[in-house]
């Protein structure tokens, strides 16, 4: 526990940090990834809560951070993810209490933000997400302090619960032009969202995906969506306007329930299907 500083000789043929290789050395506040090392295995700075700072040794060589690496390093206030790291699995950043600044080098290989990754991250309020990331998983962001976030073109899948209970979150930019469905939960009580346009490609509004966004005023659906599910919007105490292009068929229980500003909402010819107490 009293460790604090540990120190590689240059060139050193080092290529995996073990599990829980550092686990709770609470004393430790700064460590240089060798650039040999190409995978920190679970949870290998487990609860290091004085690591204010990882760095890398140049050029990297890391492909993958695993399951609760940097689980509880609640001193941890920035990392740059080189561009080399190809997976990142679920929870490793589980809990970084501080962790206000996370970018990816230039040219970043990285396929998919992982379920949890940066789950209860309460200072990390913006991310650009890189290009070459295609899966934005389940819970990913759940409760962050995110404020914006701007989901690349690249991006085909958003996992349920990916931005739940982000309470501060205001700007959602969807720039995809794959993604086909807004999941269950996706966007559940985050109540300062303001608005939100939902790309043409979307097809299906999944039930409860934007359910308690108190503050949402303003919805617009893209032009391919036909589906619309129970409790989507439900709570949207704020929301006055809705815009349906022409292509939706049902519209589910529940889906504008509670919605007490609601004063338009277009609804198109091909509509066939509406549950009980939609509004």
């Amino acid at each position: 526990y009293s460790l604090t500083e540990i120190t590689f000789e240059y060139l050193s043929p080092l290529k995996a940090l073990h599990c829980y290789e550092f686990n709770e050395c609470s004393s430790l506040t700064h460590f240089e990834v060798p650039s040999s090392v190409t995978r920190i295995e679970g949870y290998a700075f487990n609860q290091c809560t004085s690591l204010s700072e990882i760095t890398f040794e140049n050029p990297s060589s890391l492909k993958t951070i695993c399951c609760y690496a940097f689980n509880d390093c609640n001193s941890l206030k920035q990392f740059e993810i080189p561009s080399t790291v190809e997976e990142i699995q679920k929870y490793a950043f589980n809990k970084c209490t501080s962790l206000s600044e996370v970018t990816f080098e230039n040219f970043s290989t990285l396929k998919s933000l992982p379920p949890y990754v940066f789950n209860e991250c309460c200072l990390l309020t913006h991310l650009e997400v890189p290009s070459s990331v295609t899966r934005i998983e389940e819970h990913a962001f759940e409760s962050s302090s995110l404020v914006k976030i701007k989901i690349p073109s690249s991006v085909t899948e958003i996992g349920k619960y990916c931005f739940n209970k982000c309470l501060l979150l205001i700007d959602v930019d969807i720039q995809s032009s794959s993604l086909t469905k807004i999941e269950e939960y996706t966007f559940n009580e985050c109540r300062a969202l303001l608005q939100i346009t939902i790309p043409s490609s979307v097809t299906e509004i999944c039930g409860s995906s934007f359910s308690f966004c108190s503050s949402l005023t303003q919805v617009t659906l893209g032009s391919s969506v036909t589906k619309i599910g129970g409790s989507a919007f439900t709570g949207c105490i704020s929301l006055v306007k809705v815009i349906i292009q022409s292509k939706i068929t049902s519209i589910g229980g529940f889906a504008f329930s509670g919605c007490l500003s609601l004063e338009e909402i277009t609804i198109p010819e091909g509509l066939t299907e509406i549950f009980d107490s939609t509004f």
